[in-house]
Parts: C-alpha cells; structure tokens; sequence
C-alpha cells in the first residue's frame, strides 16, 4: 500500500464493506520481495488505477 498513499483509505475501506478479511494482510504485503524469494527475477509493477499487476520470470532450473 505504501505506493498508493492518495488510496489509502479507498483500500482500508473495502476490506469492510465487501468482507474481504484478507484484504488487509494483502495491501501490506510486499509481494515484490515475495516473489524474489521465491526465485523470480525482472520483477516489475504497474499501477493503473486501483490495480496492481507483477510481471516477473522464473528462470529454468538447469538439469542436474
């Protein structure tokens, strides 16, 4: 959420009018760090409008 400040209460809010119980853990997640540990490299993010959407690779894994 913090690279959406001027939304800020837009998000808090809809968690409750829509019931999302998870939604609050999710606008503090940092999934850019996630999915770098997770292996993926080239991450990059997009915001339009109220959407957030990662685009990353996840290289091959070399035969053994």
């Amino acid at each position: 959420m913090a690279d959406s400040a001027k939304f800020a209460s837009v998000m808090e809010n809809f968690r409750r009018v829509f019931h999302e119980p998870y939604y609050r853990d999710y606008i503090g997640d940092d999934i850019d760090a996630r999915l770098s540990a997770a292996g993926f490299e080239g991450i990059t993010a997009e915001t339009h409008f109220m959407t957030r959407v990662w685009s990353a690779r996840k290289p091959i894994a070399e035969a053994s």
